[in-house]
Formats: C-alpha cells, sequence, structure tokens
C-alpha cells in the first residue's frame, strides 16, 4: 500500500466541538508516517504528536497490535561491505525501510521501534522515520586514573521506569586483562562504568533478549540478568534442575546450546542437547522475575516444551 499524499493544511477542517482528547485518541490509531505528515496541520497538533507523553502513549497502543513487520538482515560473507538491514512487511513482502547508510556488522537488539547496529559506530535507527544517531565512544577514567573506552556493545534495552533506552558494552583498559561494564543512556547521552566490576559475561558474548527491563543471557554459572533500571549484573541464576550445568565441558560433551528468549510475555530458555539419545530441544518459563534482582531469591521454571529429536537417515533414504 502506497503512502498517502501529504496533507496540506487547508484540507483538513476539524470541528470546533471535537475534543482534543478525541484528537489524540484518534491520532495515536495512526501509523508513524501519517503522524510525521499531520505534525504540519497545525502549531497545536506538532506540539501534540512531538510530546513525550504522546510518543509514549503510541508506542503502547502500537504494542498491542500483532507486529507486521520482520528485521532482515543480509551479509555477503565474501563482501563485508555488502550488507545491510531491513524492515519487511510480513503481508505484502515489501521492504518498508533499509539501513543502507554504512556496512552492517550486527543486530545488537531493539525496543520501542529502535534497533540497535553495530557497524563502523553504534547506531540507533528508527525505520519509521528513516532517522538515526551515532553513539559515540568516551574515554572512562576510574578510580585508579586509568582510561577505560567502551568496546563491543553486548546488549541494548528500554528501562521502563525511567523511560529510557540504554546500551551496555565492554568497557576495556590498555593496561588491565579483565573487562568491565560500560552502559550509555540515551536520555542523558552519556557513558558511565558500571560497579561493581562484574565477574562473568555472557557465554556468547552477547545479551539474548530483553524484557521487562532486564537484559537477559546465560553465563558460565547459570543465567545472567542485568538490570537497566538499577543498573546492577545479576549473576549465577538457576536454570532449570533437568538441565545440565552450565560449564565449558557440559557445552562441548552435550554439544549443547541455551538461548533465552520470550515466551507468553514471560522470560523462557530454549535448551538444545544435540548429542543425547535422543536428542532433545526444550522450553522452560520462568515461574517469578523476583530471582533476577538478586537478594538470594532461587528461580524455579515450568517445562512448556519437551521435543525429542529421534531422526535417523540412513545412506539409502539420504540419496533419495
Amino acid at each position: 500500500m502506497s503512502n498517502p499524499p501529504p496533507l496540506k493544511k487547508q484540507e483538513l477542517i476539524v470541528p470546533d466541538y471535537v475534543s482534543q482528547h478525541v484528537i489524540s485518541e484518534i491520532l495515536l490509531r495512526l501509523p508513524v508516517n501519517s503522524l510525521l505528515q499531520y505534525k504540519s496541520v497545525s502549531k497545536s497538533w506538532y506540539s501534540l504528536i512531538s510530546s513525550p507523553s504522546f510518543i509514549k502513549s503510541q508506542l503502547a497502543v502500537a504494542a498491542t497490535r500483532a507486529n507486521q513487520n520482520l528485521i532482515v538482515y543480509t551479509s555477503d560473507y565474501e563482501n563485508e561491505d555488502d550488507s545491510s538491514i531491513s524492515l519487511v512487511n510480513l503481508h505484502s513482502c515489501q521492504v518498508v525501510a533499509q539501513f543502507d547508510y554504512m556496512p552492517v556488522h550486527r543486530i545488537i537488539g531493539s525496543a520501542n521501534g529502535i534497533v540497535c547496529v553495530d557497524s563502523i559506530n553504534t547506531y540507533l535507527w528508527n525505520p519509521a522515520t528513516k532517522q538515526y544517531k551515532i553513539i559515540h565512544p568516551h574515554t572512562l577514567p576510574d578510580d585508579h586514573d586509568t582510561d577505560w573506552s567502551p568496546g563491543d556493545a553486548i546488549g541494548f534495552g528500554f528501562d521502563p521506569i525511567h523511560d529510557d533506552l540504554k546500551l551496555v558494552a565492554y568497557a576495556e583498559s590498555p593496561s588491565r586483562d579483565y573487562p568491565s561494564i560500560a552502559l550509555y543512556s540515551v536520555n542523558r547521552n552519556v557513558w558511565r562504568k558500571v560497579r561493581p566490576k562484574p565477574n562473568e559475561f555472557p557465554y556468547y558474548r552477547n545479551f539474548d533478549v530483553c524484557i521487562n527491563g532486564f537484559l537477559l543471557s546465560v553465563g558460565l554459572s547459570g543465567m545472567m540478568a542485568f538490570d537497566l533500571t538499577n543498573e546492577v549484573l545479576n549473576c549465577a541464576i538457576n536454570l532449570p534442575v533437568a538441565t545440565f550445568r552450565f560449564t565449558v565441558v557440559d557445552f562441548k560433551m552435550y554439544n549443547a546450546h541455551a538461548h533465552i528468549t520470550e515466551f507468553n510475555a514471560s522470560i523462557a530458555v530454549i535448551i538444545s542437547k544435540r548429542l543425547t539419545e535422543p536428542p532433545v530441544v526444550n522450553l522452560w518459563a520462568l515461574d517469578d522475575e523476583a530471582c533476577l534482582r538478586g537478594g538470594g531469591i532461587e528461580a524455579s521454571w515450568t517445562l512448556m516444551l519437551n521435543i525429542n529429536i529421534d531422526v535417523r537417515l540412513s545412506a539409502q533414504d539420504s540419496n533419495k
């Protein structure tokens, strides 16, 4: 479906008896590209559509709709410069927006309609408005007069309490071997080093997902949760008791993989073990998020899905 033509101010007549509340409720249900056009209708509409409260309400309304767009990352392994990110509509299969300003290394995460892109720099891209913001690294001095520089970004998410988008990255120092964590706040537009210094990092070097203000991943001693509101990292959160202990030995022994994801608006973990007999895939849902905040509360899990992948192909079958 093509975009509507730009709306001229004299083409829109709003009766005086239509209240601002009704107008606001109508505008909240419109797509972003239409709202961008309607900002030119009048000064009052511009102020309304640009206000933080309206933007927050519009995001809440949009979240109740079925997601009709998919973020697609394309890359040519033989030519790293030939890579891009596209927003594709699932119904029309048409590209709605494309981040092709420069080569894309990977997608760090997405939240509230903003996609965090790792490229030559780190970018926050809004596919709806086609705008992006560059996140510049900064030097972070510590108590020992050592300069720390934000390195690889490992997580991006939304802090619902402070209504803030935050980026988490490694903070590395040339004089020290073990990195710390640096955090960037979009509202404050500053980097800062997170204390205390963590003793563990995500096993796959990235957080998997952000749910309800927590960046989540798997570490060597259990699930990890970075609380974006309080800006603290909690580690060694127990995973389901029926799974193996998360150590390097276990990963290699079972050729296993674990991934934190969202399931029915709850936190879940998908665990696949390829070398068990038979190979299995389990989906466990976390019963209560209280364990993510520390304080010694034990995590409990409910098994939601158990799949035995008992497929054996003979040489004759594989040739058919």
